[in-house]
């Protein structure tokens, strides 16, 4: 505006007293712009202060403390010298009946804020002067409810604590010490975690311990980890079914000659009730002897179904003296997670002799050889070599099953392939009842041999199938799901044939979820035929189309045509475009346009965009008119702003019209929107998730 009225470089309006006048009068435009720098900086904080705490208040309103805490704590961190922060987290607690919280606090705060000088500040330190006072009158006049209550009330009251809260109970009096401990079912689970809460806890073991089923032991204080094991030692933990020992508490049973202690304890519980175990050895030192050994364990524990061991070296150094077992087989685990640095045949053999029952067996630190006696287990239905991501837990109808050589999921390393003649043959030997198989092959050199050798390969029962390939044996793996009426998901990984793809796509019937991680040049002419297909079946008047789940990822050289073509399948409930290159702003833009026009009849309601540097804040705005739109994610898009989340947050409506009500909102790693927009966001969206830089802070708004 002024620019209009004296020119592009005339000298602003200022006042020639102020620090920015002084600095344009002494032409020191470093000084200029770090005045009006912090300037800026002050008004926005002031404002997201103000915001903070009307979101706090409101927050703690619908008692949703533990968010209104997060929102009070960062304006304390924001402005640590005023008392709006202190106040809001004073009052939270007062809310809260945590008395004694709301006194330190109010406390902190007399101990920063300046009781003189500034006017404003003396006025603060009153205020919270105040605070303090009302805190100390309702702690001196509160009602001992528990004491009032019927016993079946307060039991129904304990029920609801978490342990942090029932810690802190059991210091309020003796009588509520009393009656918390009383009933068992409040430490049926049970966790130490080097938290306040630990000390209480700790100290009332005795008492809570012959209650607890479910015990996670995860402290680096040595005190705290002694006591539990001199409670198993003494044969407190009567009722535990589950026990995990963190890395962080075999540690501090190492470095401070507890392992004979933790050996006893073991024995104390060994023969009870105990059926799962989570053991982590990994930060030990390798060149020491083990704290104990798989077979210790195996020994030890008779009733054991499930085992998680972790340790650092090969299982030939902490496997231990399977000979100690003297042959007696352990029939009761079924379940056994081995992660370690090495696993070879001759050392995993003795085990799988010893465990014949094993229905679930995940290794990671696997050599090759290991197939061969892994194929001896008759009862196996999950399989994992090396895979590093989430591998499905026992069903109820697996752990039953009498069945022998039924082998339903497979998985093998995501990160570096496995030898395609190692595992091929137990794939074909269960080819009948596999329902899951992840495969990373490498047949290389031996691809006409095995192409021959399993030639008669036909999924029976598969449900999904990932594969990653690249050595020749695609054509394979396509033929063996061909025409497949079980197949729902398919993950291609690296195709190498497009035409044979989309041809054997064409002909799975049941097919809900389809991702393809191209990480080359795709084969745009095969991938629109592929959709113009679905598209099609959408259009049929039975609208047969079964495709709910599309996720393209690191594809290269994808044409804008192909996005034309996906916006036709109405079919589609979510939709995922993660790094795909070639696509034009405009591509992307038309895409969503086209997703607008077909919302009368779309069934689309999530969508994701994630490294896409043509996404721009039009294209994010757009999607506010996508009726049946619930969920959206956005990572890493470089053009999106603060005025593509704010458009988009004001072009929804209520559910009176045919805009989207979306219920969540996720944004990550957007570098050019700021917290603010997330905060304006939670004006209609249920759930927003902010994160931002690599550190990932995060803003959970509910």
């Amino acid at each position: 505006m002024f620019s209009t009225l004296y020119g592009m470089n005339a000298i602003p309006i200022h006042e020639p007293n102020s620090p920015t006048g002084q600095a344009i009068q002494q032409r020191d435009f470093d000084r200029l712009i770090n005045e009006t720098t912090q300037g800026i900086n002050i008004i926005l904080n002031d404002k997201l202060v103000k915001l903070l705490d009307q979101r706090s208040y409101g927050l703690g309103m619908k008692a949703k403390f533990e968010l209104a805490l997060q929102d009070a704590l960062y304006i304390v961190r924001k402005v640590p010298n005023q008392a709006i922060g202190y106040l809001r987290m004073g009052g939270l607690y007062e809310l809260q009946g945590k008395q004694l919280k709301a006194i330190s606090t109010y406390d902190k705060a007399l101990g920063t804020i300046s009781s003189s000088g500034d006017t404003d500040l003396t006025s603060q330190y009153t205020q919270v002067l105040e605070a303090k006072k009302r805190a100390i009158e309702k702690q001196n006049t509160f009602v001992d409810f528990i004491s009032i209550l019927p016993i079946e009330l307060t039991y129904l009251i304990f029920q609801q604590l978490s342990q942090e809260t029932k810690s802190e109970c059991l210091t309020v009096s003796s009588g509520w010490r009393k009656r918390l401990l009383e009933y068992p079912a409040a430490w049926k689970e049970l966790t130490s975690n080097d938290t306040l809460a630990d000390n209480p806890i700790t100290s009332a073991l005795p008492y809570i311990a012959k209650n607890v089923e479910v015990l996670s032991i995860n402290t680096t204080n040595p005190r705290v980890c002694y006591r539990y094991l001199e409670n198993m030692q003494n044969g407190h933990f009567t009722k535990l079914k589950s026990l995990r020992v963190t890395e962080a508490t075999t540690q501090q049973i190492s470095s401070h000659a507890m392992t004979a202690t933790m050996s006893i304890a073991f024995f104390r519980i060994g023969a009870a009730l105990l059926t799962t175990l989570d053991l982590d050895l990994l930060g030990l030192d390798n060149n020491a002897p083990p704290i104990t050994t798989l077979a210790d364990v195996l020994s030890i524990f008779p009733n054991l179904s499930k085992l998680v061991f972790k340790a650092s070296g090969s299982l030939q150094r902490v496997g231990g003296n399977v000979a100690m077992l003297h042959g007696k087989q352990h029939l009761a685990l079924n379940d056994l997670d081995l992660r370690l640095e090495t696993i070879n045949k001759d050392s995993i053999q003795p085990f799988v002799t010893h465990c014949p029952r094993i229905r679930r067996l995940v290794m990671i630190g696997c050599l090759p050889c290991v197939f061969r006696p892994v194929q001896k287990l008759p009862l196996l239905k999950i399989f994992s070599y090396n895979y590093q991501h989430t591998v499905s837990e026992l069903e109820q109808r697996q752990q039953r099953s009498i069945n022998t050589y039924s082998m339903h999921k497979i998985y093998t390393n995501n990160s570096v392939p496995t030898p395609a003649k190692n595992i091929l043959p137990l794939v074909s030997k269960h080819m009948k009842t596999l329902e899951t198989v992840y495969l990373y092959l490498d047949g290389s050199g031996d691809v006409p041999t095995l192409s021959a050798a399993h030639a008669a390969l036909r999924f029976r029962k598969i449900k999904s199938l990932s594969l990653r390939e690249t050595s020749g044996l695609q054509p394979l793996f396509l033929h063996s799901i061909y025409k497949s009426h079980t197949l729902t998901h398919l993950c291609m990984i690296d195709v190498m044939d497009y035409t044979a793809l989309v041809d054997t796509l064409i002909e799975l019937p049941a097919l809900k979820r389809f991702q393809l991680f191209a990480r080359a040049p795709v084969d745009g002419t095969n991938l629109m035929r592929l959709f113009n297909h679905y598209s099609t079946l959408c259009n049929t008047p039975n609208k047969t189309c079964s495709l709910h789940a599309l996720e393209l990822r690191m594809c290269f050289d994808m044409p804008d045509s192909v996005l034309n073509n996906i916006a036709n399948i109405t079919s589609l409930t979510s939709l995922t475009l993660d790094d795909v290159k070639g696509i034009s702003s405009e591509g992307v833009y038309s895409l969503i346009k086209a997703l607008c026009v077909n919302s009368s009849t779309s069934n689309l309601s999530s969508i994701r965009l994630m490294r896409l540097h043509t996404v721009r804040d039009d294209t994010v705005i757009a999607l506010s008119k996508i009726s049946s739109l619930k969920n959206i994610t956005l990572e890493q898009l470089s053009l999106l702003t603060d005025h593509g989340i704010t458009e988009l947050v004001n072009g929804m409506s209520s559910k009176k019209d045919d805009r989207a009500t979306i219920e969540s909102l996720t944004i990550k790693n957007c570098y050019n929107v700021h917290q603010g927009s997330a905060i304006y966001a939670r004006r209609k969206i249920k759930d927003v998730i902010f994160e931002l830089n690599q550190a990932n802070y995060t803003m959970l708004v509910q």
